[in-house]
């Protein structure tokens, strides 16, 4: 009778035993190799940007494709290769915007780019500035140098979004000051800049700040495959979305396999690479 009992309460320990080995065991998820794809990269807005714009992301298929040039847009374009640029020296000509120390009002388009040039500081040697917009906040702040005999300049422009009206400029050495001002108005005419590295990566998204747009603007898109042939007229972009000043954020996407080489970006139908924003991948 004692012999039952212990192999009754035997058996009766077993199966608790397995009960609660059941119980406390969770399953675990199979593993697998499988890799994930890294999230794209989306350039980041300037930082001078306050308002956000209005941002138009494209498809991602845009230079995948070739069309036929609508009706006035040229088929074939022939210019210098974009690597060929001319910057004009402030020194030599009426290339000064704003002119440091005089109390001359002048005034610009938002986006356009505006050259500030200033004299009688320290020759070879750093002065700070400082951009500061309508509504008292610090739009830039930064240092420039000056050459052998006190002078220097400094190229500027302000972005869509940003908001217009006077902007006071201010320079600044040791004990040494001087101020200016610059108005920016709204843009008259289409204008568009590239605010990404110009050359790129297959794959890699390009970012541009536009002005002066109407809400049915166009864009062109032209490829220079090679040196010779000059730029091809490629495709027509979706229309950009357009705030009530004309102003944006357009978001170009590649693709891993898109055609390499450079690309030109247009509000008419006949580009030109000194005006017109261009984007190259390799």
């Amino acid at each position: 009778m004692a012999l039952k009992k212990w192999r009754l309460s035997v058996t009766i320990c077993v199966l608790l035993s397995l009960v609660i080995t059941a119980c406390s065991t969770t399953s675990q998820p199979l593993r697998t190799n499988t890799l994930q794809q890294p999230i794209p990269t989306q350039p980041r807005l300037p930082k001078t940007t306050t308002n956000t714009p209005t941002v138009t992301p494209t498809s991602a298929s845009v230079l995948g494709r070739t069309d036929a040039p609508p009706e006035g847009v040229s088929a074939q374009l022939e210019f210098m290769h974009p690597t060929a640029t001319c910057t004009p020296d402030p020194k030599r000509g009426s290339y000064c915007t704003l002119r440091m120390g005089e109390n001359e009002l002048t005034s610009t388009e938002i986006l356009r780019k505006f050259t500030v040039c200033f004299v009688e500081f320290t020759p070879n040697s750093e002065v700070l500035i400082q951009v500061t917009k309508p509504n008292g906040e610090v739009a830039e702040t930064g240092t420039i140098s000056t050459d052998a005999s006190g002078e220097g300049w400094w190229d500027y422009r302000i972005l869509s979004g940003e908001p217009l009206g006077i902007y006071k400029i201010t320079l600044a050495q040791g004990n040494s000051r001087t101020e200016g001002a610059i108005e920016i108005v709204p843009a008259t005419y289409p204008r568009m800049i590239l605010l990404s590295p110009r050359d790129g990566s297959p794959g890699d998204s390009f970012l541009f700040s536009f002005a002066g747009f109407q809400p049915n603007q166009s864009l062109y898109l032209w490829h220079e495959v090679n040196y010779s042939e000059g730029w091809i007229y490629w495709t027509t972009l979706p229309q950009p979305a357009v705030d009530e000043r004309g102003e944006g954020i357009y978001t170009l996407h590649t693709l891993p396999n898109d055609p390499t080489g450079c690309y030109m970006v247009s509000t008419d139908g006949h580009g030109s690479i000194y005006s017109d924003p261009v984007f190259c991948i390799w």
